[in-house]
């Protein structure tokens, strides 16, 4: 949360915002509350499940040629396989749930942001006058084109919230399936793998470090964003 008495906030020239940075700052400690847990429980439930695995004993006995290693094959296939992929994807959908989540906030808060000042001044372009289907960069656009708010600040985390967008968009609309042109930049982001299915490419969150450095990059861009918003409200009211 901005300390609005910190050598960074001198001049508070426009109060509401800190009660956007403490809701924010509420929606994203609540956010990786539920990380942690279904990582908790998801991980839980694979543990469980190996130690069942462990201690039967037609798994543990070494096979004695190919035929019984088949056959030992097809068991664990039988009683086990399935339980192994569910496991696995409830790991994955709450992984990618969560990313979803967290990227609605992003864009609902930006929202906020542009509502509060398209309130208070009275520009001659709204939000609605810009066009696309990319809300983010729609609010965007209107807070450093028609607010004039400098971006310099916050440029470096926006161009990564755009990067990992794809991987958002990804998940939400195309059932996670990777176009080949973008399978370097998901094999070369720690946390990201791809799995074949097929001929396609589906996105895997490989580890929940991923969601949480997301979770921490718009942290870190909010922070920096409602100081400039602030900034910027100051020299246009002319104030501090």
């Amino acid at each position: 949360m901005i300390n609005l008495n910190s050598d960074e906030f001198k001049i508070n020239h426009w109060g509401i915002l800190y009660y956007y940075d403490d809701d924010l700052d509420n929606l994203l400690i609540a956010e990786r509350k539920l990380i942690e847990n279904s990582e908790k429980y998801s991980k839980t439930l694979i543990k469980e499940f190996q130690a069942k695995v462990e201690n039967d004993a037609e798994l543990q006995a070494k096979p004695k040629n190919y035929e019984e290693g088949s056959m030992q094959a097809q068991y664990y296939g039988h009683y086990y396989g399935d339980t192994e992929k569910i496991n696995n994807q409830i790991l994955q959908n709450y992984r990618k749930a969560s990313l979803l989540s967290i990227f609605s906030i992003l864009e609902g808060q930006l929202k906020l942001i542009s509502k509060l000042v398209e309130d208070e001044f009275d520009f001659s372009v709204k939000t609605k006058h810009i066009t696309g289907g990319d809300y983010i960069h729609k609010y965007w656009l209107y807070l450093t084109k028609v607010f004039e708010l400098n971006p310099a600040n916050v440029q470096d985390e926006y161009n990564l919230i755009r990067q990992h967008k794809y991987v958002r968009n990804k998940i939400a609309h195309s059932n996670s399936e990777i176009d080949e042109n973008k399978l370097q930049f998901v094999e070369q982001t720690n946390g990201l793998s791809v799995r074949k299915f097929g001929n396609d490419n589906i996105l895997e969150i490989s580890n929940d470090e991923y969601v949480t450095e997301i979770l921490n990059l718009i942290k870190t861009f909010f922070n920096k964003l409602i100081k400039d918003v602030d900034r910027r409200y100051g020299e246009i009211k002319n104030v501090g």
